[in-house]
């Protein structure tokens, strides 16, 4: 018996003591608890409520992009000034984790490689939320999101 990857949380207390209860006595087991780091469902609902408000409201090469492109411009954005400006911790992240362009199979065009938002660790989907904040007030983004603050987001 192997489990690559299990997550225990409040809904399913039961699950982890189920699973180590059935193990094979007479084998050896190794055992290995690590934190969950990924985004969190807060913090990805508000990244595409501002990513929603900077699609309605800007251009980008004087043409009106969806949620997806504005996505992936804002994600090459925020690794290149992370990188930039040495940012502790999300420099480091970028500089491993690089978006790429390459040319398509036919050569005619170029394909974006590489991160995807729903890959984040907490730290860097909480600094993507304040880079895209930065973004609107410095494009006179008007943010019709009803969060306020709230370390749900940060943390």
């Amino acid at each position: 018996m192997s489990v690559a990857v299990f997550f225990y949380n409040f809904k399913n207390k039961s699950g982890l003591f189920d699973l180590i209860k059935n193990l094979d006595p007479t084998k050896l087991w190794q055992i290995r608890v690590n934190e969950y780091n990924a985004r969190t469902l807060e913090q990805n609902s508000k990244i595409h409520a501002i990513l929603n408000d900077i699609s309605h409201q800007s251009k980008h090469l004087n043409q009106a992009l969806d949620i997806d492109s504005w996505k992936r411009l804002c994600v090459k954005q925020f690794a290149d000034d992370c990188i930039e400006q040495n940012i502790p911790r999300l420099a480091d992240y970028w500089r491993n984790n690089s978006v790429k362009l390459i040319p398509s199979i036919d050569g005619r065009s170029l394909v974006a490689l590489g991160q995807q938002t729903r890959e984040f660790p907490k730290y860097v989907a909480a600094g993507f939320i304040t880079w895209l904040e930065a973004y609107c007030v410095n494009n006179n983004i008007e943010l019709h999101d009803n969060y306020v603050f709230d370390e749900k987001y940060y943390n």
